[in-house]
């Protein structure tokens, strides 16, 4: 942690000790604006800049290989008065190690695939007349609001799902074994959709499942189903049409009930003006459930930069 410490808009890791059971960490002091009177006094201006400083200080700590993995609007602070901007709390994030990538890498290679399916030719080969007992049943629950008990004796996938309900990313609800720092980008982009909605917090789901259901609702279910391949016993949602009452109800101002939904995405951006198609579009590639898809946080942080110069200028 001392490779980041200090970096840009990062804080500063000062002295740490332990006594029995209990580490303390000294880190410098900084004064800053309470999230809910911000979050109504902020244009979409003074958003983005708040969301260009936070990919700035993201792809700092992603450059050494950390994951936050608790990316929200009270750990990145902000002194509206100074323009002065801090990522803090540390306490979830841990080092991407570097197997993880290449383990991705070769699980898709055609060379692995193919020895893959010799093992299995080669177990059928040397035992044809296997019981048929210990072969896995058909699952009997697809079209029920049930879990059978075949699904039940399936091994659990013990994966880190660390993190604030409704900021962690579709990879991490989903028990992904590659999980990267793209989930800090996604959860950038839920607090950036708290900023431009006004709504904090945007995502208030009672379990992985209501997350994912709410998620799909602002998404779109076919994207999440295309990033995980789900099982048919997961449904897709019908999205909300245009006028809709969800849009009116979740967006800031939206009396007209304008929907900002999938099915009508051209329609909502045709719409929109120069720095707000701008924040769509950065909104768009933070939120993107495929991870291999989603911008990085440099990519992000120039996206942004050059818009904002011009508004300068």
């Amino acid at each position: 942690m001392r490779a980041i410490s200090g970096g840009p808009n990062v804080v500063e890791f000062i002295a740490a000790y332990r006594e029995l059971d209990r580490v303390f960490v000294v880190m410098n002091l900084f004064p800053h604006d309470d999230i809910f009177s911000l979050i109504h006094k902020m244009s979409i201006e003074e958003t983005l800049q708040y969301m260009q400083n936070l990919f700035v200080a993201l792809h700092h700590i992603h450059r050494y290989r950390v994951i936050h993995r608790d990316i929200k609007p009270a750990n990145f602070l902000y002194n509206r008065a100074e323009r002065r901007y801090l990522l803090v709390d540390f306490g979830l994030s841990h080092f991407m190690s570097p197997s993880q990538k290449h383990k991705s890498s070769t699980e898709t290679s055609p060379l692995l695939k193919e020895n893959k399916r010799f093992k299995r030719l080669s177990e059928d080969v040397l035992t044809p007349n296997r019981p048929t007992l210990i072969r896995h049943p058909k699952c009997g629950c697809t079209t029920f609001a049930a879990v059978c008990d075949t699904c039940r004796e399936l091994p659990i996938r013990h994966m880190n799902k660390a993190g604030t309900p409704g900021y962690r990313a579709p990879e991490v609800l989903l028990r992904f074994e590659e999980q990267t720092t793209a989930i800090d980008v996604f959860a950038a982009g839920v607090t950036m959709l708290s900023f431009l909605l006004k709504k904090h917090p945007v995502f208030r789901p009672a379990n992985d499942v209501e997350a994912l259901t709410q998620m799909a609702t602002f998404l779109g279910s076919t994207s999440l189903v295309q990033v995980n391949n789900f099982p048919k016993g997961i449904q897709e949602t019908e999205g909300c049409k245009r006028g809709c009452r969800s849009c009116m109800a979740l967006i800031y101002q939206n009396n007209p009930g304008f929907c900002f939904c999938k099915y009508t995405e051209q329609d909502s951006i045709n719409k929109l003006s120069g720095m707000e198609r701008v924040a769509f579009e950065v909104l768009t590639h933070c939120l993107d459930p495929s991870p291999s898809r989603r911008y990085t946080a440099r990519m992000l942080a120039d996206l942004i930069d050059a818009p904002l110069r011009n508004l300068d200028s």
